[in-house]
Formats: C-alpha cells, sequence, structure tokens
C-alpha cells in the first residue's frame, strides 16, 4: 500500500476504572515494518554448537497429533524507530509424536516453519539451538537458543520450555531467549522471544450455519472523527460524525449473527441470541486478525458502557422494532485488540442496524468531507450515506457514486482515467460502492480516492453524487459540492468572506482544552464589507466560541445554540450565504430564504438582514456572503461614528490592521 495509507500504527490505551470516553484510536493504516538488522550488537564465539544440520527443514510426521495453542509473551524485532514490541500471532500449532515435540509459529519471518525438542523426563522439552526455518532474499534463517543470564546474549544454549504434563502448558524457561538469526551459530538476532508461554486450545472466530438465509442490514451509528481535535464529554458529541456502512443478519431460530462491525475483516461475524425483542451479543468475541505486510493485528468484539464510572466490557444488548426492521444498543460497540481492551480500531456510539429497504429509492445527498493533497497528489474524503432521502436502509450492492468538478460555472463528470490510475485497466466514471484498487482508491467510511487530473487549479467546486440502482430504475442523488481554488481552499470568488480559519493564533483569542478564551459570553460582532454579522452566545451548556482546531492549528467558529445573525446595506440584499462547515446540523434554520444541502450549507434568498437559528453543533471555517450587487471581495469600510479602541486600550481612527477591536462597547473583528 502506499500514500497516507503508510501511517504508524497508534494503539492508546483507557486507564480502566476512569470516568472518561475510550481514547481515540488511528486507523491501523500502516505499521512500522520489522527490519532485518542487529538487533543484539555483543558478539562473542558460540560456546555450543548446533545439533541440527543447516538446511534442513523440520517436517512433522503423519503419526504426530496436533494441537492449536495459545502463545502468550514478549516478542521484539527492529523497526525504523529501534527496537520495538511484536504482536504475537493469535494461535500456534504443537505437535506431539511419542517423546518428540514439534512447535511451529516462532519464527516472524518464517511462521509455518516447525522446530522439533525432546520430552525429558524431568519434565521439560529440550530444542536443538540452530534450527533452520528458511531462505528468504536475506539468506538462510534460524532460530538459536541464547543463555538469559549473558549479559551480552552471546552464549549459545539449547531452547528449553518446561512442560506441564496435567493443563498441557509450554512455558519457555526463564534462563532461554529465542533469537531469530542469520546463522546456526549467530547471535545478532533479528527478532527475539524474551518470554512465551504457550496454553492449548485457540480462539475460532464465528462461522454462521452454512446455506443460512442472509439479509442486507446498515450500520448507522456515530463514530470518532479522525480529524477532529475534541474530547469534549457534552451530550452533543462534539469529536464524533454520523456515519453507515453495509453489514448482514442472519436469524437462525433464537441465533442471531450479524457482519459488519469492523472495517477491516468486512467478512468477521459475531453471534448473539433472541428473546422476544432483544437480541444479546456477548462481548470479547474474536473476529479474526487483519494481516499488514505479514504481521497479524487480533482484532475483537467489544461492548461496554463509555459514560460508566468505571468502564467495563460487557455483552451489547440491542432493541429491536415490533416491525423487526430496526435493532438499536445502548451501549458502545468496539472493536478492539484484545477481548477486555479498549484499545480500538472501530468505535459506534448510538449503533443502529436498519434492514435494507427492497425496490427503488432515491439516495442521501453525499458529502465531500475534505479535498487536500499530500506528497503523492490531490485526494478527497467523501460520506457515502447508506440511506434514502427519508433515511431509510439502503443494500450498498446497489449503491454507486460519481465525482463532479466545476469550471467557470459548468459542472461536468469527472473520469478515473486508466493512463494516470495505474491499478486500473479502463476509464471509471461510476464506481460501485465498497471498491478498492488498494493503491488509488480506499473503501471507507469515509472514502478516500485521489483525483489526478493536469487541471484541478482551474477548478472552482468538487462534488459527488450517488446512484442507486433497483427495483428497475436508477434514482441519482442532488451533488454534493465543495469549494475549491485548486489547493483545497474554499474560493472566496466575488463575495464577502469571513475566515475563521485565516484569524492569527498569536494574537486572536480562541478556546481549547484548559482555555476558555475564546468562548462567546456577549453579542460579538464582526465585520467585512457590507456585511455585518454578529453572533450570539449559545445560552446552553456548551458555550458558541472560537476554537483551535488542533489537527490544522487553525480556528473555527463553532456554535451550539444561539444565532448568526448577518446584515448588510439597505443597497446591498443579501442572495447567498455559504457555510464551509466541519460540521452541521441540519435542524438549523433561518428566519427566510432557503438552505441546501450540508457540504457546504448554503443559504439563498434575498433581504438586508438574515437571522440563523443554531440548532446544536455547527462547526464553521468560513462563511461566503454575495450580496445582490456583487462587485467583488469587498474592502473594510473605516467609518465609524463610535469611538474605536484596540485591545491595548488605545483609541485609533480607524482599524489599521486585521484584529480585535472594541467598537461602541463591543468586541468587533476587522
Amino acid at each position: 500500500m502506499k500514500k497516507i495509507f503508510t501511517l504508524l500504527l497508534v494503539l492508546l490505551s483507557v486507564t480502566m476504572g476512569m470516568a472518561q470516553r475510550p481514547a481515540r484510536v488511528a486507523k491501523p493504516l500502516g505499521k512500522q515494518t520489522i527490519q532485518k538488522l542487529e538487533l543484539r550488537t555483543p558478539k562473542a564465539k558460540p560456546t555450543v554448537a548446533p545439533t541440527v544440520k543447516a538446511g534442513e527443514l523440520v517436517t512433522v510426521p503423519a503419526t504426530a497429533t496436533t494441537t492449536v495453542y495459545t502463545p502468550t509473551g514478549d516478542w521484539y524485532g527492529y523497526a525504523s524507530s529501534g527496537c520495538v514490541s511484536v504482536s504475537a500471532p493469535i494461535s500456534e500449532n504443537v505437535a506431539f509424536d511419542g517423546n518428540d515435540v514439534y512447535i511451529q509459529g516462532l519464527a516472524y519471518y518464517f511462521p509455518d516453519a516447525y522446530i522439533k525438542g525432546t520430552m525429558t523426563t524431568d519434565g521439560r522439552v529440550v530444542f536443538p539451538s540452530g534450527q533452520y526455518v528458511g531462505t528468504d532474499d536475506y539468506g538462510d534463517e534460524y532460530l538459536v537458543g541464547s543463555d538469559a543470564n549473558d549479559e551480552t546474549s552471546a552464549t549459545i544454549t539449547d531452547i528449553v520450555f518446561n512442560y506441564d504434563a496435567e493443563t498441557g502448558v509450554l512455558t519457555l524457561s526463564e534462563d532461554v531467549v529465542i533469537l531469530e538469526t542469520a546463522g546456526a551459530e549467530d547471535t545478532d538476532a533479528y527478532l527475539f522471544w524474551e518470554t512465551l508461554t504457550l496454553t492449548p486450545g485457540g480462539v475460532e472466530v464465528v462461522t454462521p450455519p452454512a446455506n443460512a438465509t442472509v439479509e442486507d442490514w446498515v450500520l448507522i451509528a456515530l463514530t470518532p472523527d479522525q480529524n477532529s481535535e475534541s474530547e469534549s464529554e457534552t451530550d452533543d458529541e462534539e469529536g464524533f460524525i454520523e456515519m453507515s456502512a453495509p453489514a448482514k443478519v442472519i436469524f437462525d431460530g433464537n441465533d442471531v449473527y450479524i457482519q459488519g462491525f469492523s472495517s477491516y475483516l468486512t467478512e468477521a461475524w459475531v453471534k448473539g441470541t433472541r428473546e422476544g425483542n432483544t437480541v444479546t451479543i456477548p462481548t470479547g468475541q474474536y473476529l479474526g486478525a487483519y494481516n499488514y505486510w505479514g504481521t497479524d493485528y487480533p482484532m475483537y468484539f467489544l461492548g461496554a458502557d463509555p459514560y460508566a464510572e468505571t468502564i467495563e466490557p460487557k455483552d451489547v444488548v440491542f432493541e429491536m422494532s415490533e416491525e423487526g426492521n430496526i435493532m438499536e444498543a445502548a451501549e458502545g460497540i468496539f472493536v478492539s485488540d484484545a477481548a477486555d481492551s479498549f484499545n480500538y480500531y472501530d468505535y459506534y456510539l448510538f449503533a443502529m442496524l436498519q434492514k435494507a429497504v427492497e425496490g427503488a429509492a432515491t439516495p442521501a445527498t453525499p458529502e465531500v468531507l475534505d479535498f487536500t493533497s499530500d506528497e503523492y497528489g490531490h485526494y478527497t474524503e467523501v460520506s457515502l450515506p447508506l440511506v434514502d432521502v427519508s433515511g431509510q436502509a439502503l443494500n450498498a450492492a446497489n449503491l454507486s457514486y460519481q465525482f463532479y468538478y466545476e469550471v467557470n460555472g459548468a459542472a461536468q463528470p469527472f473520469v478515473l482515467r486508466a493512463d494516470k490510475y495505474e491499478e486500473l485497466d479502463e476509464d471509471m466514471e461510476t464506481i460501485p460502492y465498497g471498491f478498492t484498487d488498494n493503491w488509488d482508491i480506499y473503501v471507507g467510511p469515509p472514502t478516500t480516492v485521489y483525483i489526478y487530473d493536469d487541471n484541478i487549479a482551474s477548478w472552482t467546486r468538487f462534488g459527488v453524487k450517488s446512484i442507486y440502482t433497483a427495483g428497475g430504475e436508477t434514482r441519482e442523488s442532488e451533488i454534493g459540492w465543495f469549494d475549491l481554488d485548486g489547493n483545497g481552499e474554499v474560493v472566496e470568488g466575488d463575495a464577502v468572506t469571513f475566515d475563521f480559519n485565516a484569524l492569527d493564533t498569536e494574537t486572536f483569542p480562541y478556546s481549547a482544552s484548559g482555555s476558555t478564551e475564546g468562548d462567546i459570553t456577549e453579542d460579538y460582532v464582526m465585520e467585512e464589507g457590507p456585511i455585518t454579522l454578529t453572533v450570539s452566545p449559545s445560552g446552553g451548556n456548551t458555550p458558541n466560541r472560537f476554537w483551535l482546531f488542533n489537527t490544522t492549528q487553525a480556528i473555527q467558529l463553532r456554535v451550539y445554540g444561539g444565532t448568526l445573525t448577518f446584515e448588510s446595506e439597505e443597497n446591498r440584499p443579501i442572495a447567498q450565504i455559504v457555510f464551509e462547515n466541519g460540521k452541521w446540523n441540519e435542524e438549523n434554520t433561518a428566519d427566510s430564504g432557503s438552505f441546501s444541502g450540508t457540504s457546504p450549507a448554503t443559504w439563498t434568498g434575498k433581504a438586508t438582514k438574515v437571522v440563523v437559528s443554531i440548532a446544536g453543533n455547527t462547526q464553521i471555517n468560513k462563511i461566503v456572503v454575495t450580496t445582490a450587487e456583487n462587485t467583488g471581495i469587498q474592502t473594510v469600510s473605516t467609518a465609524r461614528t463610535a469611538e474605536i479602541f484596540n485591545l491595548q486600550g488605545q483609541r485609533v481612527l480607524a482599524p489599521a490592521q486585521h484584529g480585535v477591536y472594541i467598537i461602541g462597547g463591543k468586541k468587533v473583528v476587522k
């Protein structure tokens, strides 16, 4: 994989027993590759010669009995940052044939290789050091035993496990370290096991019954916004965004099987039990291992109450509607790295499963969340709702989407041309939901697509449209537009712009974690050209405020209630207000005109005063106001009858530069 998907995997832990939300965790879009570097630098002549001939792979005889074991222990390797912990395999095979014992899976680069040992009368299993496990581009590789008591780690010894005949548990002797090396007598290791316990019994994934009837459903929930810096505990769930993803449900008597909770293991199932209209899914179910660049990342289904005083795993209970087409859960749902861990890959709040409607439907308008660039080119992140305009779930197999761009007011479809997309064999204009080439097009949510075109700098808008084909009909959504200047910025065009992102963080008061300087506690006035914007206090628990968005280090206007009032000169009626929003509440209303879309939210009408009432969490980067007499970007008017002071208390005739001033006793941003 490449590009933004070669990031370091980050797992952030939640401190158990504390009354807080589980921490957000970056998706495992990449990892530090374990490199074949010298892990242990001291060198010394080996004191014990290997007893297994180099180049001879161990084979397990047909007479052996093989059992699945679960490994736990401390395994270390080298990455670009130095020595790092390596995840143990989910399971390993151990075979017994009389006194001969075979263990598979101890070599990182050759997980299928076995080593052979012998059971002794004193309850030990001794594996001769220096056993060959395979050859790759770096050469031969071996598993070597090292004396753990030798500080130089240069003394070779047999690999010894203690064996408990009653439980079947194998435990690596505390006097031994297992090295993965380039030579049978080499102690410069690529990786090493410092501790290791092998316990009989392996975890198994849920497998639904064969020939069961599979129904198409949709998972709808709030999920952490990976681009948000918020750690808010308010009821408006700041820092979360809406998501929808395909799901499958099987009802088999009282057994219920659900697929779709993992955005990585999309084929993984969990199993629950139905009693009346209640479906209970036990927590801790193993979903499988997500393999990335040769490393397995185990994933588990986990339930919890994230608002409880003590956050602990608990079963997830879905309440089913009387019609049987909706299931809602009160618990938070996690896809985690262990059955009792909140180091999560996916997190769903207020999760609802809804059965997909049958027949024709008009899909809801998709949203362009971002349009930006990295070292490989421009890319977009889009939200593709799996619901129709009335909120009913749609069958993902029937949904596709299409991109559009606009130049000089003319919209036209964007074609992914095969000569620019190296993993495509032919041009693609309509993209099926869930399609990925694992290079330039990545499945969401959100869906991420690189956009290659030589003329992006001339584009004024970029949009996405959903297409739904069912019941013999094809219906299309409106286009969700995102205004551009070719570099992912909103075009100001011939209009007045209140650009909150451009406010100077060195001089402008803002709120952030631990700071309330940007909270709006009285009417806040901003003026640009003929337009005056007044932001009222929220009137609720969460104040309206200018907030420092940690990801971009830019200021946003975040409003949770109250009003935004736009006033223009009498001869310059307002014709359009475009809100470039990081988040928009669809319940926001205006006292005149009408709203359309949510990305961006756009008011249209004709009025010299427009009052927008805020219904809930709304995050705004810029507001572009167009008047009926559009004469270009307006300059700041300096004609004032009220006295003007700067923040140092000095009276000025007129604002000399952009900043905060006291005009008529009110703070005004110029």
